[in-house]
């Protein structure tokens, strides 16, 4: 699909970058890869489950949240699961080492009004079950709350202690993309602009899609709705538009386009290292034969590109190299011998490890 581009042997970047990356395999594992060493591996994790949860695979300190219906986490180091609690779905929190859990009484995401309350990696209760009387559909933990999309108010932020809608954000068709500490990137509508706003005291910086090979008359392209993603320390934010990939001062909101894409109708991820001083962006690759993946060096400036002989990667995390040893297995066999899962449950058992 995208063309080859592994070099004959070392590491696939040409240059050891010290991270592996995990990704969601649609079904109910992982498809975790070495870019380093030229492993693959695929496994299930407990309580992972195929469906269209918003979130299939979160990272929460040393653990990873997975599922729906009921909600597991998974202690990376030991691969054991915990059961969070049963709910429809759950989010992500900006508060560290906590899940918000969102129960619809029909468990069908948007059916009835439903109840939200955080729960921390133990399953211990942190806040008590409150309704989300508004009409809008939540996505995004924020300080004391959730952020909702709606489809002619914008985006809002319900507070949990009140139990009501305490900010509106624009008009339109609302996408939010992503919170880190007070902050919400967000959209509305077409996404020509791409909010930064921080919900406790209501700053707003807006970012204009950067215009077309420095074409300062054209209007550039639509950010591609919730894609964009905050830097671990917050002062970035890197998103989508058209085929670029464009890093975004969050203070000066300005916008640089530091690599290009190949067009993809399935779409991309965004994944940063832990670090914050790596960036990657993976394609959508389920019932599909490769996967693109690009990694872009912040101190060098640089960008790799990688097409992976194989597919079953959807939205993906990236963690330092020895935290991935649990997930990884070397075996001497092609990936065609760990093909990806297709139906669920997929009855896998064990790790299914390959090198490419």
């Amino acid at each position: 699909m995208f063309g080859s581009s592994l070099p004959a042997d070392g590491p696939i970047f040409g240059e050891t970058v010290g991270v592996a990356l995990i990704f969601h395999d649609g079904i109910d594992g992982v498809l975790a890869i070495d870019p380093d060493a030229r492993v693959g591996s695929r496994s299930v994790i407990k309580g992972q489950r195929a469906g269209d949860a918003p979130y299939a695979l979160t990272r929460v300190d040393d653990h990873f949240v997975v599922g729906w219906g009921d909600v597991y986490a998974v202690d990376i180091a030991s691969r054991e699961s915990i059961l969070l609690g049963h709910a429809t779905i759950y989010l992500p929190a900006v508060e560290p080492g906590l899940v918000w859990l969102i129960n619809y009484p029909g468990e069908r995401i948007g059916q009835g009004t439903p109840e939200a309350w955080q729960v921390n990696m133990a399953g211990d209760l942190i806040t008590e079950p409150a309704p989300i009387e508004d009409s809008g559909f939540p996505v995004f933990g924020v300080p004391g709350g959730l952020a909702l999309e709606t489809h002619d108010g914008g985006a809002v932020v319900w507070d949990a202690a009140s139990g009501t809608v305490s900010k509106g954000l624009g008009t339109g068709t609302a996408w939010v993309s992503d919170a880190a500490d007070a902050m919400l990137a967000w959209c509305l509508d077409d996404c020509l602009e791409l909010h930064i706003t921080n919900v406790e005291n209501g700053e707003d910086v807006v970012v204009a899609s950067p215009s077309d090979s420095g074409n300062e008359s054209s209007q550039g392209r639509p950010f591609t709705p919730r894609a964009a993603r905050f830097s671990p320390d917050g002062k970035l934010l890197a998103a989508l538009t058209g085929n670029s990939l464009v890093l975004i001062d969050t203070i000066t909101a300005q916008p640089e386009v530091v690599a290009q894409i190949p067009s993809h109708e399935s779409g991309y991820f965004i994944a940063w290292s832990p670090d914050g001083q790596q960036l990657f962006v993976s394609s959508y690759s389920y019932q599909q034969p490769s996967t693109f993946v690009l990694r872009y060096d912040l101190d060098a400036e640089q960008v790799d590109v990688a097409t992976l002989p194989f597919g079953g990667a959807l939205s993906f995390i990236v963690v330092d190299a020895e935290e991935a040893t649990p997930y990884l297995r070397d075996e001497d066999q092609e990936p065609s011998s760990c093909p990806p899962p297709t139906g669920f449950p997929s009855r896998r058992g064990g790790i299914c490890g390959f090198r490419f």
